[in-house]
């Protein structure tokens, strides 16, 4: 996604959050979530949560669980979409065998998700900036894989002419 849309879904959420009011804070919503009476939607809430823990960019992981709970707290929470959502949930649940047979090719240990290896990439270049291996306005080679200008060059050079984004 574009930095654009990021910075539209922020300004939603933010107007979503200042509409509901204090029950709808991150830390209210959290809270809800963590002790609700529902089992089901405390465990997976509680696996939201661990698996925001293996995220090691702070942004990322207060994101995901932030935007994670607040979309399983609507669906919880509201009349509206209950119903639908435990529905769903089922036939999800249905057919888990087949689904994780489906998604395994995308299923990767947690210290190969994208923004682990970005993170450990902008410590490279924090490390080699320090011992003055590069200067202070370069990149390790390792992060300048993960810049966007760095992957549409290379689409662009894959392509064969120009690739908007």
């Amino acid at each position: 996604m574009s930095e654009r849309e990021k910075k539209l879904i922020r300004l939603a959420v933010w107007l979503l959050r200042k509409k509901l009011g204090e029950e709808g804070t991150a830390a209210q919503i959290h809270d809800d979530m963590r002790y609700c009476g529902n089992t089901a939607i405390a465990k997976i809430t509680k696996i939201i949560n661990e698996s925001g823990e293996l995220c090691k960019g702070k942004y990322q992981r207060t994101t995901m669980n932030e935007l994670s709970e607040l979309g399983l707290w609507v669906c919880y929470k509201d009349t509206a979409y209950r119903d639908a959502f435990f529905w769903i949930l089922n036939e999800i649940l249905k057919h888990a065998d087949e689904l994780k047979k489906d998604i395994a090719p995308y299923v990767k240990d947690p210290k190969d998700w994208y923004v682990n290896i970005w993170n450990e990439s902008k410590e490279d270049t924090k490390k080699q900036r320090e011992s003055g291996a590069i200067p202070f306005y370069d990149r390790a080679e390792s992060e300048k894989i993960f810049s966007h200008e760095t992957q549409k060059r290379r689409l662009n050079q894959l392509a064969g002419r120009k690739v908007r984004r």
